[in-house]
């Protein structure tokens, strides 16, 4: 009686444990679906909220990237790159589109917090790989302004390695250069850093991305309209020999016909297949 009773319980044991391998295997097996994460919060700012765009599928070698909105420094939304974040998910990464502080004409917010909010963004998103399970390898990718910061960041400040690409999109190089420069263009950026070129003119030395390159800069994909009236292109070209010169990997994509709103519907697949080759061989 005792024998069967130890039998029982043996069979009953061997049948919870079957049942709890099974479990763990489904759960270790069942993919990850995509998850959407809005307005989340990075920084202490009312400005410092992102949102996260995480793939299917998704594993520890999903790469992340970065979108950085324009709007000269001073407007803008991340909402400006919802359609890009869309597209490039369903390619399998994993897309940020953050916000960060707008300057004002009251000066609480210059070029350095800005910075600092896209080191406080990258640093977030290094903080979540484990819990988003996602790829510690991050590109930037900015439009206008947000360009300038991306390659600024890229360029000066990234330190810890943790951006591996960077891309521009109509980005200002070089803020030292005001020929042929929107006359508005130029009161924003001295409300920027803060004083005037002939005041301060290490201050635009040290906010331009083109002398902050170096040979171990990171790879850029340079995107710019012949026709930007904005930032010229002439800026995009300058930025090229500079990392040809220093010989840092790097492609200019010049648009003939298209201005500083340099993607649009005419060449909007072109360019993303672009921007995925680029990723695909640098993130």
């Amino acid at each position: 009686m005792i024998r069967k009773k130890m039998m029982s319980a043996v069979l009953m044991l061997a049948v919870l444990m079957l049942g709890a391998c099974k479990k763990n295997e489904e759960t270790e097996t069942k993919p990850l679906p995509s998850e959407d994460m809005l307005n989340v919060s990075y920084g202490a700012s009312t400005s410092n909220t992102m949102d996260v765009y995480l793939p299917e599928n998704r594993s520890a070698n999903t790469k992340v990237l970065v979108f950085i909105h324009g709007g000269a420094w001073a407007t803008g939304d991340k909402s400006e790159f919802n359609s890009y974040a869309t597209a490039m998910r369903a390619k399998g990464y994993a897309v940020v589109n953050m916000n960060y502080r707008l300057i004002d004409v009251g000066g609480t917010v210059k070029l350095q917090q800005q910075l600092d909010d896209v080191k406080a963004a990258i640093d977030y998103v290094s903080s979540k790989t484990a819990s988003w399970n996602v790829s510690a390898n991050v590109a930037l990718i900015g439009a206008s302004s947000g360009a300038h910061l991306a390659m600024l960041h890229t360029y000066a400040y990234n330190v810890d390695n943790k951006v591996k690409t960077v891309v521009s999109l109509s980005g200002p190089t070089n803020l030292t250069d005001t020929r042929n420069v929107n006359i508005q263009m130029l009161g924003v950026v001295q409300l920027l850093l803060g004083a005037s070129p002939t005041a301060n003119p290490q201050a635009y030395l040290n906010a331009s991305p083109l002398y902050k390159v170096i040979a171990t800069s990171k790879p850029t994909l340079i995107v710019h309209g012949r026709q930007d009236v904005v930032v010229p292109v002439q800026q995009a070209i300058d930025l090229k020999a500079k990392l040809d010169q220093t010989g840092v990997k790097n492609s200019l994509v010049i648009y003939e016909n298209m201005g500083h709103e340099v993607v649009t519907s005419t060449n909007y697949v072109q360019f993303m297949a672009t921007l995925d080759a680029w990723l695909a061989a640098n993130l």
